[in-house]
Parts: C-alpha cells; sequence; structure tokens
C-alpha cells in the first residue's frame, strides 16, 4: 500500500458485473480492500455484519439503500447510492446519489471523501457529496 493513503475495507453492491470489475479496479488501485456483491439487501447487510467495511457503494433503488442504512446505523459505516441517472435522482434524494459511471478520480473522491466525514463525524452518518 505505499504511496496511498491508509486503505478502508469497501463493499460494493450492484447487480451489473461490469460496474462491480470497474469499481474493484478503480479502488484497488486506490489501495483499498474491496468485496462485491448482487444487489439484496439482506446479502449486503450480511456482507456488512461479516466484514464490516468502511464504506459500502450501492447501485440500487433508495428502498434497498435505505434498509441497509437502518441496519447498519449504529456501526458507523458510510453507505452511499451509485446511480445511472443521478441528477433526476438528487431531486428527490438527500444525500444525492453519486454518478456510477464517474471518471476513476471521482469513485476514488467519494470513497476519500467518506474517509473524512468519519473522522470528523465518528458514528452512523450520511455524506453528502457536492459535485460542481
Amino acid at each position: 500500500m505505499s504511496g496511498h493513503a491508509r486503505a478502508l475495507d469497501v463493499l460494493v453492491a450492484s447487480m451489473d458485473r461490469d460496474f462491480l470489475r470497474f469499481a474493484r479496479t478503480v479502488l484497488r488501485s486506490a489501495g483499498h480492500q474491496v468485496a462485491s456483491t448482487s444487489v439484496c439487501s439482506e446479502r449486503v447487510s450480511g456482507q456488512i455484519r461479516l466484514r464490516r467495511p468502511s464504506v459500502v457503494l450501492l447501485d440500487a433503488d433508495r428502498a434497498v439503500v435505505e434498509a441497509v442504512r437502518t441496519a447498519v446505523a449504529a456501526g458507523g459505516t458510510r453507505v452511499l447510492r451509485l446511480s445511472d441517472e443521478p441528477e433526476l435522482d438528487a431531486v428527490m434524494e438527500r444525500p444525492p446519489p453519486v454518478h456510477k459511471w464517474a471518471p476513476p478520480t471521482t469513485l476514488r473522491a467519494v470513497v476519500g471523501a467518506a474517509r473524512a466525514a468519519a473522522r470528523a463525524e465518528p458514528g452512523p452518518a450520511t455524506l453528502r457529496l457536492v459535485q460542481p
């Protein structure tokens, strides 16, 4: 992990195999430990209990994201939703989702921001990502 900031344990959940491959590659290249799973609130919650990741990136609808956030509320895991159309979802959702096909630097920045949020606000919290 030389040359990288402290590694985080990241869980990525998506039904999109291409995205899972992309996210694993990008985040591992930044020095993070990355696990992946398909999207099912019970499966994701089980992986969270087993692995205790610092950050969970979910490519799922709001209902699944809220179920997972509720399940991990006491553990301090940051749960971020990814979306193909974040501009549409941002109108109704706080914090707004992150575009899942954003450039690799954005995905790494999102995970880095989650690390900073965990340091600034220990305990359960949501992360608000503001993009220009």
